[in-house]
């Protein structure tokens, strides 16, 4: 099955044969995100931030919903400050999500789904 068949014709612009790195990644998925009424928030500067916070905050108002997202590589590895946030975010009851380029249609999948618990 072909990843447009995954998320419907009027998305099959949105799906990429392949990624050129992390950046293209990330900016592929901020455009589908924001097609979803999503808006976006990533660090483009981060050395004056905190280590290791995720790639991408991504907010709904509409499904009352926000997402943290760390994207990587297929290969790429989560740095020790990458994990810390990753398992502090989960144990807080926030909805985490490590994207690999693999991972493009579960990520789009995650993006038009609603989630299980409404927020309140």
């Amino acid at each position: 099955m072909s990843r447009a068949a995954n998320v419907g014709p009027e998305w099959a612009a949105m799906v990429p044969k392949l990624f050129e790195d992390e950046t293209d990644f990330q900016n592929q998925l901020i455009a589908v995100a924001r097609r979803f009424g999503y808006r976006a928030y990533h660090t483009h500067n981060s050395r004056r931030s905190e280590p290791g916070f995720p790639d991408l905050v991504l907010a709904s108002p509409r499904q009352r919903r926000v997402i943290f997202a760390e994207l990587k590589t297929d290969t790429g590895q989560l740095s020790d400050d990458q994990a810390w946030w990753a398992g502090v975010l989960t144990a807080a009851g926030e909805e985490y999500h490590l994207w690999r380029f693999k991972d493009w249609d579960a990520a789009l999948a995650i993006l038009t789904q609603k989630p299980e618990v409404p927020r309140v």
